[in-house]
């Protein structure tokens, strides 16, 4: 990890089901140098998505299409 840059280099999965928020959380991040796995918009597909992949963490929308992202 970068000590200037923290994000640098980060797995972040981000889940977010509104498009617009999703695309604009995901250029931010990219500007702070992560490597951003998603958008994914649903419980299901981000639980899948985590079990399988290499990821530092996750940047979560709370209340998501089918429930809480709490479980991710």
């Amino acid at each position: 990890i970068n000590q200037l840059n923290p994000l640098r280099g980060m797995r972040l999965l981000l889940v977010e089901d509104d498009f617009l928020i999703a695309q604009a959380l995901k250029t931010m991040l990219e500007r702070f140098g992560c490597e951003v796995v998603g958008p994914v918009p649903s419980v299901d597909e981000a639980t899948r998505i985590a079990a399988s992949s290499q990821v530092h963490g996750a940047v979560l929308d709370v209340n998501i299409k089918g429930g809480s992202s709490g479980e991710i």
